[in-house]
Protein backbone atom coordinates (compact mmCIF):
# COMPACT_ATOMS: atom_id res chain seq x y z
CA UNK A 1 0.00 0.00 0.00
CA UNK A 2 1.45 3.11 -1.08
CA UNK A 3 1.06 6.35 1.07
CA UNK A 4 -0.41 9.38 -0.46
CA UNK A 5 1.65 12.06 -1.75
CA UNK A 6 1.42 15.05 0.10
CA UNK A 7 4.04 17.58 -1.56
CA UNK A 8 7.05 17.83 -1.99
CA UNK A 9 8.46 18.09 1.15
CA UNK A 10 11.98 17.83 2.23
CA UNK A 11 12.86 16.55 5.79
CA UNK A 12 16.35 16.43 8.04
CA UNK A 13 17.21 14.73 10.77
CA UNK A 14 19.48 14.98 13.77
CA UNK A 15 22.96 13.47 12.54
CA UNK A 16 24.17 10.94 15.21
CA UNK A 17 26.88 13.51 16.73
CA UNK A 18 23.75 16.04 17.10
CA UNK A 19 21.79 13.64 19.14
CA UNK A 20 24.52 12.79 20.94
CA UNK A 21 25.38 16.53 21.69
CA UNK A 22 21.81 17.13 22.98
CA UNK A 23 22.04 14.15 25.05
CA UNK A 24 24.96 15.60 27.03
CA UNK A 25 23.50 18.83 27.03
CA UNK A 26 20.29 17.48 28.81
CA UNK A 27 22.75 15.29 31.54
CA UNK A 28 24.80 18.76 31.88
CA UNK A 29 21.27 20.63 32.56
CA UNK A 30 20.05 18.49 34.68
CA UNK A 31 23.25 17.73 36.63
CA UNK A 32 23.60 21.68 37.14
CA UNK A 33 19.63 21.85 38.71
CA UNK A 34 21.34 19.38 40.72
CA UNK A 35 18.47 17.09 39.47
CA UNK A 36 20.10 13.92 40.35
CA UNK A 37 16.69 11.40 39.84
CA UNK A 38 16.03 13.21 36.13
CA UNK A 39 20.17 12.88 35.53
CA UNK A 40 19.75 9.12 36.26
CA UNK A 41 16.67 8.52 34.28
CA UNK A 42 18.57 10.63 31.44
CA UNK A 43 21.92 8.72 31.83
CA UNK A 44 20.41 5.88 31.74
CA UNK A 45 18.54 6.31 28.35
CA UNK A 46 22.31 7.74 27.14
CA UNK A 47 24.00 4.39 27.90
CA UNK A 48 21.17 2.27 26.26
CA UNK A 49 20.58 4.39 23.11
CA UNK A 50 25.13 5.53 22.60
CA UNK A 51 26.58 2.60 25.19
CA UNK A 52 29.83 2.92 23.69
CA UNK A 53 29.75 6.80 24.17
CA UNK A 54 31.71 7.41 28.10
CA UNK A 55 29.51 10.88 29.03
CA UNK A 56 26.65 8.56 29.35
CA UNK A 57 28.13 6.40 31.81
CA UNK A 58 30.06 9.21 33.35
CA UNK A 59 26.86 11.09 34.50
CA UNK A 60 25.01 7.48 35.27
CA UNK A 61 27.91 7.08 37.92
CA UNK A 62 27.82 10.90 39.03
CA UNK A 63 24.05 10.08 39.88
CA UNK A 64 24.11 7.10 41.34
CA UNK A 65 27.07 8.42 43.36
CA UNK A 66 24.16 11.22 45.01
CA UNK A 67 21.57 8.61 45.31
CA UNK A 68 23.86 6.27 47.72
CA UNK A 69 24.49 3.80 45.27
CA UNK A 70 28.26 3.12 45.34
CA UNK A 71 27.93 -0.14 43.68
CA UNK A 72 26.20 1.04 40.81
CA UNK A 73 28.27 3.77 40.68
CA UNK A 74 31.64 2.16 40.40
CA UNK A 75 30.26 -0.26 38.04
CA UNK A 76 29.26 2.57 35.92
CA UNK A 77 32.37 4.71 36.16
CA UNK A 78 34.39 1.41 35.18
CA UNK A 79 32.52 0.90 31.97
CA UNK A 80 33.07 4.61 30.79
CA UNK A 81 37.06 4.05 31.74
CA UNK A 82 36.76 0.67 29.59
CA UNK A 83 35.70 2.72 26.57
CA UNK A 84 38.05 5.34 27.23
CA UNK A 85 40.79 5.09 29.29
CA UNK A 86 42.25 8.14 29.26
CA UNK A 87 38.70 10.06 31.00
CA UNK A 88 40.28 11.61 33.24
CA UNK A 89 36.69 12.95 35.27
CA UNK A 90 35.69 9.65 35.34
CA UNK A 91 39.28 8.56 37.52
CA UNK A 92 38.67 11.45 39.24
CA UNK A 93 34.84 10.51 40.21
CA UNK A 94 36.37 7.13 40.92
CA UNK A 95 38.58 8.72 43.65
CA UNK A 96 35.57 10.07 45.08
CA UNK A 97 33.42 7.38 45.67
CA UNK A 98 37.18 5.69 46.73
CA UNK A 99 37.69 8.18 49.32
CA UNK A 100 34.12 7.84 50.41
CA UNK A 101 34.90 4.30 50.95
CA UNK A 102 37.39 4.91 52.87
CA UNK A 103 40.30 3.57 50.51
CA UNK A 104 42.00 6.64 50.78
CA UNK A 105 45.71 5.25 48.70
CA UNK A 106 43.22 4.03 45.98
CA UNK A 107 41.81 7.17 45.73
CA UNK A 108 45.26 9.04 45.48
CA UNK A 109 46.03 6.60 42.95
CA UNK A 110 43.25 7.43 40.55
CA UNK A 111 43.78 11.19 41.24
CA UNK A 112 47.16 10.70 40.44
CA UNK A 113 45.90 8.97 37.34
CA UNK A 114 43.48 12.02 35.92
CA UNK A 115 46.10 14.51 36.68
CA UNK A 116 48.95 12.48 34.44
CA UNK A 117 46.31 12.35 31.83
CA UNK A 118 45.23 16.17 32.74
CA UNK A 119 48.03 18.03 34.43
CA UNK A 120 46.05 20.98 34.92
CA UNK A 121 42.97 19.43 36.42
CA UNK A 122 42.23 21.66 39.13
CA UNK A 123 39.52 19.71 40.69
CA UNK A 124 42.00 16.53 40.56
CA UNK A 125 44.68 18.45 41.99
CA UNK A 126 42.27 20.18 44.56
CA UNK A 127 41.01 16.72 45.67
CA UNK A 128 44.59 14.96 46.42
CA UNK A 129 44.92 18.00 48.28
CA UNK A 130 42.08 16.94 50.49
CA UNK A 131 43.28 12.92 50.85
CA UNK A 132 47.00 14.03 51.55
CA UNK A 133 45.80 16.14 54.03
CA UNK A 134 43.99 13.27 55.95
CA UNK A 135 46.86 10.96 55.41
CA UNK A 136 48.89 13.82 57.41
CA UNK A 137 51.47 14.38 54.38
CA UNK A 138 50.33 18.18 55.36
CA UNK A 139 53.82 18.90 52.92
CA UNK A 140 52.51 16.92 49.38
CA UNK A 141 49.00 18.35 50.55
CA UNK A 142 50.22 21.67 50.40
CA UNK A 143 51.98 21.58 47.36
CA UNK A 144 49.12 19.72 45.76
CA UNK A 145 46.55 22.47 46.98
CA UNK A 146 48.78 25.47 45.57
CA UNK A 147 48.88 23.80 42.07
CA UNK A 148 45.54 23.66 41.83
CA UNK A 149 45.13 27.84 42.94
CA UNK A 150 47.83 28.27 40.64
CA UNK A 151 45.62 26.76 37.45
CA UNK A 152 42.07 28.21 38.78
CA UNK A 153 43.16 30.71 41.44
CA UNK A 154 39.34 31.07 42.96
CA UNK A 155 38.93 27.68 43.49
CA UNK A 156 37.09 28.44 46.25
CA UNK A 157 37.39 24.33 47.13
CA UNK A 158 40.97 24.49 46.83
CA UNK A 159 40.99 27.49 49.13
CA UNK A 160 39.22 25.98 51.81
CA UNK A 161 41.09 22.92 51.68
CA UNK A 162 44.59 24.79 51.48
CA UNK A 163 43.41 26.90 55.40
CA UNK A 164 42.85 23.79 56.89
CA UNK A 165 46.58 22.38 55.75
CA UNK A 166 48.00 25.69 56.87
CA UNK A 167 45.84 24.73 60.08
CA UNK A 168 46.90 21.73 60.73
CA UNK A 169 50.52 23.51 60.15
CA UNK A 170 49.53 25.85 63.01
CA UNK A 171 50.15 28.60 60.47
CA UNK A 172 46.44 30.55 62.21
CA UNK A 173 47.49 33.42 60.10
CA UNK A 174 47.35 32.06 56.79
CA UNK A 175 44.76 29.50 57.43
CA UNK A 176 42.38 32.68 58.65
CA UNK A 177 43.25 34.27 55.24
CA UNK A 178 42.47 31.25 52.73
CA UNK A 179 38.76 30.98 54.55
CA UNK A 180 38.07 34.55 54.12
CA UNK A 181 38.60 34.32 50.36
CA UNK A 182 37.05 30.99 49.84
CA UNK A 183 33.92 32.32 51.69
CA UNK A 184 34.38 35.71 49.91
CA UNK A 185 34.03 33.37 46.39
CA UNK A 186 31.45 31.25 47.92
CA UNK A 187 29.45 32.72 50.97
CA UNK A 188 27.35 29.04 50.69
CA UNK A 189 30.38 27.21 51.85
CA UNK A 190 29.38 25.92 55.35
CA UNK A 191 32.91 24.17 55.72
CA UNK A 192 34.75 27.46 55.45
CA UNK A 193 32.47 29.39 57.54
CA UNK A 194 32.62 26.08 60.31
CA UNK A 195 36.72 26.34 59.85
CA UNK A 196 36.68 29.86 59.97
CA UNK A 197 34.91 29.59 63.58
CA UNK A 198 37.67 27.19 64.77
CA UNK A 199 39.90 29.76 64.03
CA UNK A 200 38.08 32.26 65.73
CA UNK A 201 37.87 30.00 68.60
CA UNK A 202 41.20 29.50 69.37
CA UNK A 203 41.89 32.78 69.18
CA UNK A 204 39.55 33.68 71.94
CA UNK A 205 37.00 35.34 69.01
CA UNK A 206 34.23 33.32 70.70
CA UNK A 207 30.86 35.44 69.73
CA UNK A 208 32.17 35.68 66.12
CA UNK A 209 33.00 31.68 66.46
CA UNK A 210 29.38 31.52 67.50
CA UNK A 211 27.97 33.40 64.73
CA UNK A 212 29.92 31.39 62.34
CA UNK A 213 28.70 27.94 63.35
CA UNK A 214 25.14 28.96 63.37
CA UNK A 215 25.36 30.32 59.70
CA UNK A 216 27.31 27.10 59.10
CA UNK A 217 24.62 25.12 60.50
CA UNK A 218 21.91 27.40 58.68
CA UNK A 219 23.52 26.59 55.62
CA UNK A 220 24.39 22.41 56.82
CA UNK A 221 21.57 21.81 58.64
CA UNK A 222 23.37 18.10 58.97
CA UNK A 223 27.01 19.30 60.10
CA UNK A 224 27.80 17.46 62.98
CA UNK A 225 31.24 18.82 63.42
CA UNK A 226 29.80 22.42 63.19
CA UNK A 227 27.45 21.50 65.87
CA UNK A 228 30.02 20.09 68.28
CA UNK A 229 31.83 23.75 67.46
CA UNK A 230 29.05 25.51 68.62
CA UNK A 231 28.67 23.12 71.78
CA UNK A 232 32.57 23.92 72.72
CA UNK A 233 31.75 27.31 72.20
CA UNK A 234 28.75 27.56 74.81
CA UNK A 235 30.83 25.67 76.84
CA UNK A 236 33.36 28.31 77.16
CA UNK A 237 30.99 30.41 77.51
CA UNK A 238 29.54 28.88 80.45
CA UNK A 239 26.10 28.38 78.32
CA UNK A 240 26.19 24.79 79.63
CA UNK A 241 22.39 23.55 78.80
CA UNK A 242 23.49 25.04 75.06
CA UNK A 243 26.24 23.75 75.35
CA UNK A 244 24.51 20.11 76.00
CA UNK A 245 21.81 20.71 73.06
CA UNK A 246 24.40 21.19 70.77
CA UNK A 247 26.15 17.93 71.18
CA UNK A 248 23.28 16.32 71.89
CA UNK A 249 22.60 17.69 68.09
CA UNK A 250 25.80 16.80 66.69
CA UNK A 251 25.20 13.10 68.24
CA UNK A 252 21.80 12.40 66.56
CA UNK A 253 23.12 13.57 63.43
CA UNK A 254 26.16 11.49 63.68
CA UNK A 255 26.04 9.03 66.71
CA UNK A 256 29.29 7.22 66.79
CA UNK A 257 30.91 10.79 66.44
CA UNK A 258 33.83 10.36 68.99
CA UNK A 259 34.65 14.18 69.66
CA UNK A 260 30.84 15.43 70.41
CA UNK A 261 30.43 11.95 71.90
CA UNK A 262 32.93 12.93 74.79
CA UNK A 263 32.27 16.64 74.80
CA UNK A 264 29.23 15.93 76.09
CA UNK A 265 30.74 13.85 78.91
CA UNK A 266 32.92 16.72 79.67
CA UNK A 267 29.62 18.65 79.88
CA UNK A 268 27.40 16.74 81.69
CA UNK A 269 30.43 16.18 84.29
CA UNK A 270 30.76 19.95 84.24
CA UNK A 271 26.68 20.07 85.57
CA UNK A 272 27.70 17.48 88.18
CA UNK A 273 25.70 14.48 86.24
CA UNK A 274 28.42 12.46 86.58
CA UNK A 275 27.21 8.53 85.77
CA UNK A 276 26.25 10.43 82.51
CA UNK A 277 29.13 11.76 82.03
CA UNK A 278 30.75 8.07 82.02
CA UNK A 279 28.50 6.74 79.85
CA UNK A 280 29.40 8.84 76.99
CA UNK A 281 33.07 8.75 77.69
CA UNK A 282 32.33 5.09 77.34
CA UNK A 283 30.59 5.55 73.98
CA UNK A 284 33.14 7.54 72.86
CA UNK A 285 35.71 5.25 72.92
CA UNK A 286 33.39 2.36 71.62
CA UNK A 287 33.40 4.86 68.77
CA UNK A 288 37.29 5.37 68.76
CA UNK A 289 39.07 3.05 71.43
CA UNK A 290 42.22 5.20 70.45
CA UNK A 291 40.76 8.06 71.79
CA UNK A 292 43.00 8.93 74.31
CA UNK A 293 41.11 12.24 75.37
CA UNK A 294 38.09 10.06 76.29
CA UNK A 295 39.96 7.32 78.20
CA UNK A 296 41.39 10.37 80.14
CA UNK A 297 38.19 12.29 80.78
CA UNK A 298 36.67 9.14 81.72
CA UNK A 299 39.25 8.36 84.33
CA UNK A 300 38.76 11.65 85.67
CA UNK A 301 34.97 12.03 85.73
CA UNK A 302 34.98 8.84 88.27
CA UNK A 303 36.02 11.58 91.22
CA UNK A 304 32.38 13.75 91.84
CA UNK A 305 32.44 16.83 93.48
CA UNK A 306 30.15 15.89 96.40
CA UNK A 307 29.58 12.14 97.26
CA UNK A 308 26.44 11.51 99.56
CA UNK A 309 27.55 8.97 101.75
CA UNK A 310 30.70 7.31 102.75
CA UNK A 311 29.82 4.24 100.66
CA UNK A 312 30.05 6.38 97.49
CA UNK A 313 33.34 7.91 98.47
CA UNK A 314 35.24 4.45 98.74
CA UNK A 315 33.45 3.07 94.95
CA UNK A 316 34.58 6.37 93.05
CA UNK A 317 38.09 5.96 94.91
CA UNK A 318 37.85 2.33 93.82
CA UNK A 319 36.85 3.10 90.28
CA UNK A 320 39.72 5.82 89.98
CA UNK A 321 42.39 3.64 90.85
CA UNK A 322 41.43 1.16 88.47
CA UNK A 323 41.01 3.33 85.94
CA UNK A 324 44.47 4.82 86.55
CA UNK A 325 45.57 1.12 86.23
CA UNK A 326 43.55 0.95 83.02
CA UNK A 327 45.14 3.79 81.55
CA UNK A 328 48.66 3.64 82.43
CA UNK A 329 48.31 -0.17 80.85
CA UNK A 330 46.79 1.49 77.77
CA UNK A 331 49.35 4.13 76.94
CA UNK A 332 51.85 1.37 77.90
CA UNK A 333 50.61 -0.62 74.78
CA UNK A 334 49.81 2.72 72.51
CA UNK A 335 53.28 3.55 73.30
CA UNK A 336 51.96 6.28 69.70
CA UNK A 337 49.87 8.07 71.25
CA UNK A 338 50.90 11.17 72.51
CA UNK A 339 49.99 11.05 76.01
CA UNK A 340 52.09 14.39 76.74
CA UNK A 341 48.86 16.60 75.57
CA UNK A 342 46.81 14.58 78.08
CA UNK A 343 48.57 15.76 80.84
CA UNK A 344 47.20 18.51 82.74
CA UNK A 345 44.05 18.52 80.38
CA UNK A 346 42.20 17.53 83.57
CA UNK A 347 43.06 16.72 87.22
CA UNK A 348 41.22 14.78 89.63
CA UNK A 349 40.87 17.82 91.90
CA UNK A 350 38.13 16.39 93.69
CA UNK A 351 40.17 14.47 95.54
CA UNK A 352 40.89 17.75 97.79
CA UNK A 353 37.47 18.09 99.28
CA UNK A 354 37.58 13.83 100.50
CA UNK A 355 39.04 13.96 103.69
CA UNK A 356 40.91 10.69 103.53
CA UNK A 357 44.45 10.05 102.45
CA UNK A 358 44.96 10.67 99.13
CA UNK A 359 48.61 9.16 99.40
CA UNK A 360 48.11 5.94 97.25
CA UNK A 361 45.67 7.41 94.28
CA UNK A 362 47.65 10.77 93.76
CA UNK A 363 51.19 9.15 93.85
CA UNK A 364 49.99 6.42 91.38
CA UNK A 365 48.16 9.47 89.55
CA UNK A 366 51.55 11.20 89.44
CA UNK A 367 53.67 8.47 88.66
CA UNK A 368 51.07 7.60 85.29
CA UNK A 369 51.67 11.45 84.37
CA UNK A 370 55.54 11.08 84.81
CA UNK A 371 55.95 8.48 82.55
CA UNK A 372 54.05 10.23 79.98
CA UNK A 373 56.10 13.34 80.25
CA UNK A 374 59.20 10.97 80.50
CA UNK A 375 58.30 9.95 77.11
CA UNK A 376 58.27 13.40 75.74
CA UNK A 377 61.48 14.01 77.73
CA UNK A 378 62.77 11.36 75.13
CA UNK A 379 61.86 13.17 71.95
CA UNK A 380 63.26 16.38 72.68
CA UNK A 381 66.58 14.82 74.24
CA UNK A 382 69.47 17.14 72.81
CA UNK A 383 67.33 20.23 72.82
CA UNK A 384 67.09 20.56 76.43
CA UNK A 385 70.16 21.70 78.27
CA UNK A 386 72.21 18.59 79.44
CA UNK A 387 72.78 18.63 83.33
CA UNK A 388 76.51 17.11 84.87
CA UNK A 389 75.35 14.00 87.22
CA UNK A 390 74.67 15.04 90.62
CA UNK A 391 74.38 18.72 90.14
CA UNK A 392 71.89 20.47 92.05
CA UNK A 393 68.73 22.23 89.56
CA UNK A 394 66.18 24.55 90.55
CA UNK A 395 62.37 23.98 90.74
CA UNK A 396 60.14 27.11 90.36
CA UNK A 397 56.31 27.01 91.21
CA UNK A 398 54.19 29.63 89.49
CA UNK A 399 50.38 30.00 90.44
CA UNK A 400 47.80 31.84 92.79
CA UNK A 401 46.84 28.26 94.10
CA UNK A 402 49.27 29.20 97.69
CA UNK A 403 48.64 29.23 101.29
CA UNK A 404 45.15 29.85 102.47
CA UNK A 405 43.55 27.65 99.47
CA UNK A 406 42.42 23.65 99.35
CA UNK A 407 44.80 23.07 96.21
CA UNK A 408 47.78 24.10 98.21
CA UNK A 409 46.87 22.17 101.64
CA UNK A 410 46.25 18.95 99.89
CA UNK A 411 49.14 19.07 97.00
CA UNK A 412 51.27 21.84 96.62
CA UNK A 413 52.38 21.87 100.57
CA UNK A 414 53.52 18.45 100.59
CA UNK A 415 55.08 18.50 97.29
CA UNK A 416 57.14 21.51 98.90
CA UNK A 417 57.18 19.96 102.40
CA UNK A 418 59.28 16.83 100.84
CA UNK A 419 61.37 18.46 98.41
CA UNK A 420 64.95 16.89 99.04
CA UNK A 421 67.17 19.88 99.81
CA UNK A 422 70.32 18.09 99.85
CA UNK A 423 70.23 18.03 95.37
CA UNK A 424 68.14 21.64 95.30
Amino acid sequence: MELPDTGNHSHTFPSMEEQIQAACSDLVRAFSDADYSRLELLAQSMTERFPNHPFGWRALGLAKKQRGLITEALKAMNVALEIDPNDAESLCNLGVIYKQLGDLDLAVEKYQNAIEIKPNFAVAHSNLASIFRELGKLNDAEESAQKALLIQPENADALNILGMIFHAQGKYIEAESCYKKCIVLKPENADALNNLGVICKTKGRVERAKELFLKSIELAPNSAHSYNNLGAVYKSMGDMEKAVDSFKCAIKINPSFPEALNNLGNALKDVGLYESAIKYHTLSLRASPNYAEARWARMISQIPAICFSENEIHLTRKEFLNQIKEVSSWFELNRGCNGVDMVGTQQPFYLAYQNLDNTLLMSMYGNLCVRLMGNFQEKVEGILPKMKSGSKFRIGFVGSFFYDHPVYMAITKGMLKHLNRDTI
